[in-house]
């Protein structure tokens, strides 16, 4: 049986042997060595290959959904909280957030649901007039997207900007029209902004904090009233309209990583879905090393050549589903976070990009139209995107001009990608220049 003290100590061990950045690798190691000499314990009694481990790994190999973390305790700056933030961020880069137990969740939950209600009056209107929205027509990326083609494209959109919302634009730019639905909920759309963003402000306050980095580091860069690219967004994918429901993974929007800092969401339905770490190597921020050792002044420990997945998560993602893809339903009173790539760059792989697709709703909820109501948060326009201050890593071989690694945040708005954050998009063809 193993005792606490040793289910702790295989924690530092486990974090240790998975770490790449040496700050963290130095932190674990200092915690497995304090347990070990508190509790005075041989590590040889607990090796990973024995019983023990073995044990531990059946006892939670059926938690198959991400983590829950609670608002609440965030905001009381628990601190073992903290850490169950930072581990759901570098594992899988998505978590359920427990809105419950504080008032500015349910602030928000009170006003996702009226804005619910907002989204399906604005694609309720007629064609013509949503067309008058059209995001193209304006240029940009707020606005309305309709579907470009019924049979292969499945969904709708309706983008409102941040800083419009909030008049932080300039006064020499024009404000975009708004459909009435919109024009006649400003002062509940601009609530929820600000509900939103104190919600995220606080996720990276937490976040920087677990990282060792100055507490202010990331929330600093990501202030409301500064101009970004933060805005709303009312998505709704197209009911089934076959006689039975599809298969559950039918897939309506494929998979992508998004290209923000933070992304908060609600959902009224499921689909959603999570690709496991362990589905394809290629799109770890946090790859595995391979025989690391852990060594302290008493004794050496060597992980297995092929480390054993993490046990708090099984990736098996259920009976229906294939292994790589783990269901994320609606749960009452939560919301859905999700990590970017914009901060998986600014953390240099501290935290993980999530990979994730929305497939076709399970059961009889296909024969309705699905809604999402999502808050993108990104850096300020005039931030950098290059590691922070503060972020310990080996330093990579540079094979490009340094302009491809330090681009402004505006930069990711038109789909520019850097490797090493968990998603990668294809190069567009290169053609050659004429002489």
């Amino acid at each position: 049986m193993v005792s606490n003290s040793q289910c702790q100590f295989l924690t530092w061990v486990r974090k240790a042997s998975r770490s790449r950045k040496q700050h963290h690798l130095d932190h674990y190691q200092q915690k497995a060595f304090e347990i070990e000499k508190e509790f005075n314990f041989s590590s040889s009694s607990i090796s990973s290959e024995g019983t023990e481990r073995q044990s531990l790994d059946k006892n939670h190999q059926h938690n198959s959904s991400p983590a829950k973390i609670s608002l609440a305790r965030l905001i009381a700056n628990d601190a073992a909280e903290a850490d169950r933030l930072l581990l759901a961020c570098r594992e899988l880069g998505g978590f359920y957030l427990d809105l419950t137990a504080a008032d500015l969740g349910e602030d928000v939950m009170s006003d996702a649901d009226k804005l619910f209600g907002l989204g399906r009056d604005v694609f309720n209107l007629p064609e013509d007039e949503k067309k008058e929205y059209d995001m193209v027509k304006f240029g940009g990326y707020y606005g309305y997207k309709g579907y470009r083609n019924r049979a292969l494209d499945f969904k709708e959109f309706y983008t409102v900007s941040k800083d419009e919302i909030l008049g932080l634009q300039s006064p020499t730019k024009v404000p975009r029209p708004q459909p009435q639905p919109i024009q006649s909920s400003l002062p509940l759309i601009q609530t929820y902004i600000r509900n939103s963003h104190a919600i995220i402000s606080l996720i990276l306050s937490r976040l920087a904090s677990a990282l060792d980095l100055p507490p202010e580091s990331l929330k600093n860069i990501h202030r409301r009233d500064a101009n970004s690219g933060d805005q709303i967004r009312w998505i709704k994918l197209q009911a089934s309209k076959e006689a039975r429901p599809p298969p559950e993974n039918d897939v309506l929007l494929d998979e992508h990583s998004d290209s923000n800092s933070v992304t908060l969401i609600f959902n009224q339905s499921g689909g959603l879905q999570f690709r496991s770490p362990q589905a394809d190597s290629s799109l770890h921020n946090l790859p595995i090393p391979r025989g690391n050792p852990l060594t302290t002044t008493t004794t050496t420990l060597t992980t297995n050549p092929t480390p054993s997945p993490e046990p708090t998560i099984d990736f098996s993602g259920g009976p229906n589903l294939p292994a790589n893809w783990i269901p994320v339903n609606p749960l009452p009173g939560h919301c859905i976070i999700l990590m970017g790539e914009q901060l998986a760059k600014l953390t240099e792989g501290g935290v993980r990009a999530n990979v994730h697709r929305v497939c076709a709703v399970p059961g009889t909820q296909a024969s309705s139209p699905r809604y999402s109501l999502v808050y993108f948060s990104r850096p300020e326009d005039d931030v950098i995107l290059k590691q922070l201050a503060g972020i310990a890593v080996v330093p990579k071989p540079m094979t490009a001009h340094k302009s491809s690694r330090e681009l402004p945040s505006q930069c990711k708005r038109i789909g520019k990608v850097f490797e090493g954050m968990g998603w990668v998009r294809p190069s567009p063809p290169r053609f050659k220049q004429k002489r």
